[in-house]
This record gives structure tokens, sequence and C-alpha cells, in this order.
């Protein structure tokens, strides 16, 4: 994913400066698939609300044993992110987030990357780093029809609060990629983004109960993460929730 990242990154060098804008807020949707249907040969579906930009594209290929068939979903996956960023960066737009959905046909298989704008700019002006830029995308992948659809149909208008709180999702996530043995373990709750109500993040879950080790575990990962990402985008979060889908919290994290 991070040479997709670069990848995209490559093409505002030269876009990004210019005054005049190159794709006027106005006609931004239509000219951003023109784009894509132009560098990958797919159709797509552009929807704007508020200062959110969703791309939803079809492509075949994710669950193929394929390896080109695999290579051309993942080159127009990243087509779609070059493209996203390229077009809201060279508009007069008030993008602050965007949203890629690459799903199959069937609609049973979604891979999603969620980015704020302007963590792009700061990291192009040098004032974060390399990794810090990184730790602040969210990659989610999800199956199931009813599961995707409903990820693709909900369209709205991002918040700070709401993607500090997916980023916080996130990286727990990537903490078990970074340890597998911790993975073992977040794996088996496999927190989700379950909603903001006032200044608590609730994070929802479908295991039916958590012992105490795996609590003492994943309630040093939500603290740590809680506090690094509402940190770092200022965000009203001040007590995140590990709640199962019967209502019943398993885990409440105090960050203040």
């Amino acid at each position: 994913m991070k040479k997709i990242l670069i990848l995209s990154i490559s093409f505002l060098f030269l876009f990004s400066a210019c005054n005049v804008p190159t794709y006027p807020k106005e006609s931004m949707d239509q000219s951003l698939k023109e784009l894509i249907k132009k560098e990958s040969g797919i159709d797509s579906t552009v929807t704007i609300i508020g200062n959110t930009i969703y791309l939803d594209i079809e492509t075949e290929g994710f669950l193929s044993s394929d390896d080109k068939d695999l290579q051309d979903a993942q080159h127009n996956f990243s087509v779609a992110v070059s493209n996203i960023l390229r077009v809201v960066l060279s508009s007069d737009s008030n993008i602050k987030y965007m949203v890629v959905n690459a799903f199959t046909p069937q609609k049973n298989i979604l891979y999603r990357y969620i980015q704020n704008i302007d963590d792009y700019k700061s990291y192009y002006y040098e004032r974060i780093s390399r990794d810090d830029y990184f730790s602040r995308n969210i990659l989610e992948l999800k199956a199931g029809k009813d599961i995707v659809k409903k990820i693709i149909d909900d369209k709205h208008e991002i918040t700070n609060d709401e993607f500090a709180g997916r980023l916080i999702v996130a990286d727990i996530e990537r903490l078990g990629y970074r340890n597998p043995f911790l993975g073992e373990i977040i794996r088996l709750v496999s927190p989700e983004y379950g909603g903001i109500s006032g200044n608590i993040l609730t994070l929802k879950t479908k295991a039916q109960k958590i012992d105490s080790e795996t609590k003492q575990i994943l309630e040093t990962a939500i603290n740590n993460s809680g506090k690094e990402f509402a940190g770092k985008y200022k965000a009203n979060i001040k007590q995140i929730n590990l709640a199962g889908y019967n209502n019943k919290t398993y885990i409440k994290v105090r960050l203040s």
C-alpha cells in the first residue's frame, strides 16, 4: 500500500502548486470520473457530501488465484487513489476527506481507503514525517454482501472526531500486524468503529466474552492509540468503550 501512496504523491508535485484550479469544484466529480475512465478504463461513481468526497469503483481480481488479475485490481485501486488526490488538490473545493471504495462485482469484498487531505499537505511541506504520514491513512478490508452494501450506501460528511476514531481502530489493527502474538488476541476481538456520542468513542466487537488477560492487553492498546490520535487531531474523545453487539460493555478506557 505504501507503494500505491508514493505513486499517488508523485503525481502531485506538478499539480498542487497551481493558483488557477485545474478542476473547478462545480465539475470536479465529472472530471474525476473521466480521468479514471481514461487511465484505467473502468467506470466509477463520485459522491460529494460537504467536506467529503467518495469514489466507488468496481474491479475484478481481488478474489482471483491468478497473479495478473490481482495485479490489475491493485493497479485500478492505485489509479483511483492517485487520481482522487490529484483532482482534489488541483481544485478550488473545500474537500477535507477522501474515501475510495473498491469492490468486486458481487459486492462481497470491499477494499477501502480513507485519508485526510490536510495530512498529505503536511507531508508534502515536510511538517510531518513519512512514517507519521502513513500512520494517518486508513485501510479497511471488509467481507460479506450485507456489510459491503451498508458501507457503500453510507455516504456522509466525515467529522474530525470520526476520522480520529477510525484511525484509533486502524492503529490497533496495525499493532496486530506488527506483533503476531498480539495479533492473534486482537483478531479474536476484531474491534470495529462503532460511532461517537458526545465525547465517547465506541468500538464494537462480535466477541461474546473477553477474558481478563485479553482485556488487559486491549485496554493498553486502546489507551495508547487513543491518546496518540485523539491528541494529533485534537479530537473531542475523552473515553473509549469496547462493547458487543448485544450492547454489553466490556472495556472502558478514560483518556484524560
